[in-house]
């Protein structure tokens, strides 16, 4: 078993370790809330529009070019509202009245990506790939408002994509998104204590 997965890394392409770097600085900096966070991630996704369009996870494909758009978005509305400001968009709890319907939405969009990704493509994972998109979208959108929910909602879709990407022989991948979950968990940490500190 550490064979493999050993034997898989080696064999990792140079595009994916290029994209798995850029998504793990990507991350470090989300945390800190530094816009540079997004440029990085931009080209994380970016790459990984191809890799996972040769993995036939169509729909995290298309999610990833979604990554691309919101990155723009995300800069510049963490570049216009900068932390010391008072204008700042500042770190909060995502609104109670917006979480079930959030939810709703994530269960909606599963479903019918997964159902059309089933029947229309030769996806090996079709719902699986559909409800970690679904949930991606919401979770993006979310931390764009840097709503600390986001974080929480972050580590189910690392933690979901471990074995959908181990099972695409995409070892370097799983990793990511095992450093993905534990650095949401650091993320959902430190801006709680930021909420708290703001608040005193």
């Amino acid at each position: 078993m550490l064979e493999r997965f050993i034997a898989g890394v080696m064999h990792t392409s140079s595009s994916e370790w290029l994209a798995v770097l850029c998504g793990i600085i990507y991350v470090v900096l989300a945390v800190k809330e530094s816009y540079w966070c997004w440029p990085f991630g931009i080209i994380s996704s970016a790459l990984y529009i191809f890799i996972n369009y040769q993995y036939t996870y169509y729909w995290d494909a298309l999610l990833q070019i979604y990554y691309c758009l919101v990155g723009v978005y995300g800069c510049w509305i963490w570049y216009k509202n900068p932390p010391q400001q008072k204008s700042a968009l500042h770190i909060s709890k995502t609104p109670r009245s917006k979480l079930l319907g959030l939810f709703g939405l994530i269960v909606l969009l599963a479903g019918v990506m997964g159902y059309l990704a089933d029947i229309k493509t030769d996806s090996t994972a079709p719902y699986a790939d559909g409800a970690l998109t679904a949930a991606s979208f919401i979770a993006t959108w979310m931390t764009a408002r840097k709503w600390l929910e986001n974080w929480l909602l972050w580590i189910i879709i690392d933690l979901a994509y471990i074995p959908l990407y181990l099972t695409r022989d995409a070892e370097l991948t799983a990793v990511l998104y095992l450093i993905y979950a534990i650095f949401a968990a650091a993320g959902f940490i430190t801006w709680k204590k930021q909420i708290r500190t703001s608040n005193v």
